[in-house]
């Protein structure tokens, strides 16, 4: 679920014998939830979701989503595999479409002079997942939009509300935004066709993200604003942002610490989380109480409470870990874990291609007169988060 925490985030995990720490942004705490990793693009709780769902199963569900074959390595969670622009677009579809991926086709009907149809494209969308899980997908881009890598469409006037997602190679050259509303969804991709630099620092929130806004503001100025409907299988509940379990009276009487300022707060942390129904919290919070609780990180601006509190130098996990599957790092591994046995083809990613290279599916090997290039020895690749 959107609440479910991501555990040891500081760890690194192995690859065969080589341990591997993703780059990232992220070092306020060990834990976060799924909501907040994909808000902020943490790339080491994509890496850890992607353990805790399977790689075999993650790649099975990329072919029905029609992404098509790609790497079965842990840094697929980062981007390593090759998909065209079209394909990840139309894969995105499946989230504003219930759960139903459309087959992409350049025209949808031809009509004569007096309006006959002559040909209407037929094609049956594929279901690929449970529109529950659509709909709690949309919940978490949207927050991507409105506050997080994606919000610079807000800045630019981009005001329907939408859910979309941000990526950014780590050698800055491609850059993507695929964003949708209810009735359109639209990919970007920044790059050249011959791979370099677009420009230093080149995340995608700066040079995808206000294409895309643009394109937007013309092509739905006349839709209405609205929203998905939420299915019957998806219930609220009102939760606490630290442990992902279920609120207390405490969880709304917090210290809060500003990590500019170093300014203490109080502020509550609950909120309405969507659940698909049965997979809601049955236990209460952990981390809240009868004292509050003080945490780094979190921003508030009201008066500091006078009694005593405890101090959290991490986001708390949540107590019911074991129910959610996110299993602690095994023992005897300095808090490591094993993920495959073959650190070449862990470590095995292809060069990013360029934009026609992605639409026709060619690479170095099938242009003539022109050797490969000379990679150097193979590293844990990982994608800079696209933050800025």
């Amino acid at each position: 679920s959107p609440a479910t925490m991501i555990n040891h985030l500081d760890d690194p995990v192995l690859i065969g014998r080589v341990a591997w720490t993703p780059e990232d942004g992220h070092s306020s705490g060990s834990a976060m939830s799924l909501r907040t990793a994909l808000r902020t693009s943490s790339n080491r709780a994509a890496v850890r979701l992607l353990l805790h769902v399977g790689i075999a199963r993650t790649v099975r569900y990329a072919k029905t989503m029609g992404i098509g074959d790609v790497p079965s390595v842990p840094s697929l969670a980062l981007g390593s595999g090759e998909v065209t622009l079209q394909a990840m677009t139309a894969a995105y579809a499946a989230f504003a479409n219930h759960g139903l991926v459309p087959r992409p086709t350049l025209i949808r009907r031809v009509e004569d002079r007096d309006g006959h149809v002559l040909y209407a494209s037929q094609e049956t969308p594929v279901r690929a997942i449970r529109d529950t899980t659509a709909f709690l997908m949309s919940t978490m881009l949207a927050d991507v939009v409105n506050a997080g890598t994606g919000a610079g469409a807000r800045r630019l006037g981009f005001t329907l509300q939408a859910a979309g997602k941000t990526g950014t190679t780590n050698d800055f050259n491609d850059a993507w935004f695929i964003g949708y509303t209810p009735k359109l969804v639209t990919g970007v991709w920044v790059g050249f066709d011959e791979p370099r630099m677009i420009l230093p620092n080149g995340f995608a929130a700066e040079v995808a993200v206000p294409v895309w806004a643009k394109f937007m503001k013309v092509a739905t100025r006349n839709d209405r604003p609205e929203w998905l409907e939420m299915p019957s299988g998806v219930v609220t509940v009102k939760v606490c942002r630290l442990s992902g379990l279920l609120a207390t009276e405490a969880c709304k009487n917090g210290e809060v610490i500003n990590g500019a300022t170093g300014q203490i707060d109080r502020r509550s942390t609950v909120y309405t989380e969507y659940f698909a129904r049965g997979t809601e919290p049955t236990a209460y919070c952990e981390a809240h109480q009868t004292q509050g609780v003080r945490v780094a990180g979190l921003l508030g601006a009201e008066e500091k409470p006078p009694a005593p509190y405890v101090d959290l130098k991490a986001i708390a996990p949540p107590g019911d870990a074991a129910e959610h599957r996110i299993a602690p790092a095994p023992t005897g591994t300095s808090g490591t874990v094993e993920l495959i046995e073959n650190p070449s083809t862990a470590m095995n990613t292809t060069k990013k291609r360029g934009f026609w290279s992605k639409v026709f599916r060619w690479t170095v090997k099938d242009r003539p007169n022109q050797p490969e290039p000379q990679r150097p020895p193979p590293s844990p690749p990982s994608k800079k988060p696209s933050g800025r």
